[in-house]
C-alpha cells in the first residue's frame, strides 16, 4: 500500500479519535457545571455522542480485525474470517455481471470495435505504430531462432517431421484439389501469360540470338564462320515470336492439345499416386535421399542463414521495407473496413459469435482464478489491505456516528425537557 494511503488513513483516524474525545471531555465537563438546562442538555449530547461513536468504532473495527471483548470477539474480524466466502462470492460476481454472453455482446454492439480500429488504423501514425510493434516482435522472434539451441532442435523437430510425413499422399491430396473444377488450367495460363511476358522485353530476342551462336559453335564450328551474326538475330527473333505465337494460341483456345496433354499427364500421375504402389515407394525413396542428402541440408541451412540475415537487416534498417509494407497493409485494411459496411457487419457477427462461444471458458478459467488468488493471500494482510484501501471513508463513519449521536443524544433530551415543562403551562 502506498504512503500516500497510509497518511489518508492516519488523519482519519486522528480526525475520530479527535470528535470521540471532544464528547468524552464535554461529558467530564458537564459534571463540574452547576446544575443547569444547558450543562444537562450538553450532558445528554455528549454521552450520546460517546455511544455513537464506540458504537461505529466496533463496527468499523470489527469488519478488519478481531475486537478483544468477550462475546462480541466471534462477531469480529469480518473479511479476514469470511475470506474464502468473498473469494467464491466475488468470482461469481465478476463471472455473472461482467462476462456473461448477454453482457458481452451488449458491449460488442455498444462499443463498435471494428469501428473503432477502423478509424485508429486508418491514422498514419498508428498504422505506423503497428508495424513498431510487429518489428519488434519479429526481431525477438528472429534472435530466438538465431540461438544454437533453439534452432538445432527445431531443424530436429521439422527433420523428424518429414520423416513421418507421407509424401505421396500429400501431394496426392494438394493434385486433387489443384485439378478439381480445372482449376490446374487457370494456373497454367498463369504460367503462360508469365512465360509471354518474359518472350516480349526487348532483350529476349538477343538472348536467343546468344544461346543460337553458342549452339551452332560447339556443334557445327566449321560452319559458324560461313554464317553471318545477322543471321543469328534474325533467328533469335523469329524463335521469340515463334514461341509467343506458340502461347497465345494456348491462351486463346480451351481446347489446343497442350492442355490435353497437360490434363492427360495430371490424371495418368494421379492414377499411379493412387494405386501404383511401387510408384509411392519411389517417392519415398526420393524424400529419404533428400532428407540424407548433407550437400542439400546444408545449402538449405545456408539459405535459411541468409534470410534470416536479409530479415534481421531490413528490420534494423530506419526504412525497413517490411515495416512499409505492414503499414501500409494496416493502414489500407482500415480504410476498407471504414468502407465497406458489409464487410464490417460480417467481421461482427463472426467477433459475436465467437466471443459467445469463448467467453464461458474465459469466464470459468477468471472465476477459478481470482477465487484461488483470493484464497491465497493472508487473511490479515487481505484485512489491513482493505482498510488501508478504504479505511479513511470509513473513518468518516466514527465522525458522523459521534456528530448524529450527540444530536439525536441532545434532540431526546430537549423533547423529554418539553413534555416535562408542558404541564405547567398547560395545569
Amino acid at each position: 500500500m502506498s504512503a500516500e494511503s497510509s497518511d489518508t488513513l492516519a488523519a482519519g483516524k486522528r480526525r475520530a479519535m479527535f470528535w470521540l474525545r471532544a464528547a468524552a471531555a464535554g461529558f467530564a465537563v458537564s459534571f463540574v457545571l452547576p446544575p443547569h438546562f444547558l450543562s444537562s442538555l450538553l450532558r445528554h449530547a455528549c454521552e450520546a455522542a460517546m455511544v455513537g461513536g464506540l458504537a461505529d468504532w466496533f463496527a468499523v473495527t470489527a469488519l478488519f480485525r478481531p475486537v478483544p471483548i468477550p462475546f462480541l470477539r466471534r462477531h469480529s474480524n469480518v473479511i479476514p474470517a469470511n475470506k474464502d466466502r468473498i473469494a467464491e462470492q466475488l468470482a461469481s460476481f465478476v463471472k455473472d455481471r461482467f462476462f456473461g454472453k448477454d453482457e458481452i455482446r451488449a458491449m460488442l454492439r455498444k462499443h463498435q470495435p471494428l469501428e473503432l480500429l477502423a478509424r485508429w488504423l486508418i491514422d498514419g501514425r498508428n498504422a505506423k505504430q503497428v508495424s513498431t510493434y510487429a518489428l519488434r516482435f519479429t526481431s525477438e522472434a528472429l534472435s530466438t531462432l538465431t540461438d544454437a539451441p533453439i534452432r538445432q532442435a527445431l531443424q530436429e523437430g521439422v527433420k523428424n517431421a518429414l520423416k513421418k510425413l507421407d509424401l505421396n499422399a500429400s501431394a496426392l491430396t494438394l493434385l486433387q484439389g489443384l485439378t478439381r473444377n480445372g482449376q490446374h488450367q487457370a494456373l497454367l495460363d498463369d504460367v503462360l501469360r508469365l512465360l509471354k511476358r518474359k518472350l516480349a522485353g526487348e532483350q529476349s530476342a538477343e538472348q536467343a540470338a546468344t544461346r543460337i551462336a553458342e549452339w551452332a559453335q560447339a556443334e557445327y564450328p566449321k560452319l559458324d564462320k560461313l554464317v553471318p551474326d545477322s543471321l543469328y538475330g534474325y533467328l533469335g527473333k523469329k524463335s521469340v515470336e515463334a514461341g509467343e505465337g506458340l502461347l497465345s494460341r494456348v491462351l486463346n483456345s480451351p481446347e489446343h492439345e497442350l492442355r490435353a496433354y497437360v490434363d492427360e499427364q495430371l490424371q495418368n500421375l494421379l492414377e499411379r499416386m493412387r494405386n501404383d504402389s511401387a510408384f509411392a515407394a519411389q517417392v519415398e525413396q526420393f524424400k529419404q535421399r533428400l532428407l540424407a542428402h548433407e550437400e542439400l541440408n546444408n545449402y538449405l541451412g545456408q539459405l535459411w542463414g541468409q534470410l534470416l540475415e536479409w530479415l534481421r537487416k531490413d528490420i534494423a534498417d530506419e526504412h525497413s521495407a517490411i515495416g512499409q509494407k505492414i503499414a501500409a497493409l494496416a493502414q489500407g485494411f482500415g480504410t476498407r473496413l471504414l468502407q465497406d459496411p458489409a464487410l464490417r457487419e460480417a467481421l461482427e457477427a463472426h467477433i459475436e459469435t465467437a466471443a459467445e462461444h469463448m467467453t464461458p471458458e474465459l469466464a470459468d478459467f477468471l472465476a477459478r482464478h481470482i477465487s484461488a488468488t483470493v484464497r491465497g493471500w493472508d487473511a490479515k494482510a487481505m484485512g489491513e489491505q482493505l482498510e488501508q484501501s478504504v479505511g479513511a471513508e470509513l473513518q468518516a463513519i466514527r465522525v458522523s456516528g459521534t456528530v448524529v449521536g450527540g444530536l439525536i443524544g441532545a434532540s431526546l433530551y430537549l423533547v423529554g425537557w418539553v413534555l416535562q415543562t408542558l404541564p405547567t403551562f398547560f395545569p
